[in-house]
């Protein structure tokens, strides 16, 4: 199998086990966004809430439901709850940096589900100097009643 196929196939894997997990449970939480926005808008608004340095910002985006599977932990990151620690333990580093970038968004036609792919930068100051690091992200996310939440990411760090 061709490196290209290979990569579509572990997304598409990815895509198919995070919709499962989503299916799973469905709750709603508070977002800064209004009903109408397309999923790109939603992902860019997301994308804008790092700036904040603020885990409330970040996980309002999130679906109680929310499963990321990251390099932060060596265990998946469940509920909003986990993954708000996560952010705020990175928000008291130094001079924290993260960002985002949209490469693919897509829509399903039913207009209720989504996907977001990218890459993702972090860093953070330690006193042996700056620590950094860069990879690819897969994000799903579920058009709920006032809005679009994830329900599932999936980052991971470039060789």
């Amino acid at each position: 199998m061709a490196k290209d196929e290979c990569r579509q196939s572990w997304w598409r894997v990815m895509l198919a086990a995070a919709l499962m997990l989503s299916a799973c449970r469905a709750s709603v939480i508070e977002a800064p966004r209004p009903v109408g926005a397309s999923l790109r808008q939603a992902a860019e608004a997301y994308a804008r809430s790092f700036a904040s340095r603020s885990a409330d910002s970040v996980v309002a985006f999130f679906d109680s439901s929310i499963v990321v599977v990251s390099p932060q932990s060596r265990a998946p990151a469940e509920g909003v709850l986990a993954n708000r620690i996560g952010w705020e333990r990175l928000f008291r580093g130094g001079n924290p940096s993260h960002a985002l970038t949209l490469e693919r968004v897509e829509e399903a036609t039913s207009g209720d589900l989504g996907y977001v792919t990218g890459r993702w930068t972090v860093g953070v100051d330690t006193p042996s100097g700056r620590s950094e690091a860069r990879g690819y992200y897969l994000s799903v996310w579920r058009r709920r009643t006032d809005g679009w939440r994830q329900v599932a990411v999936s980052a991971y760090v470039l060789p």
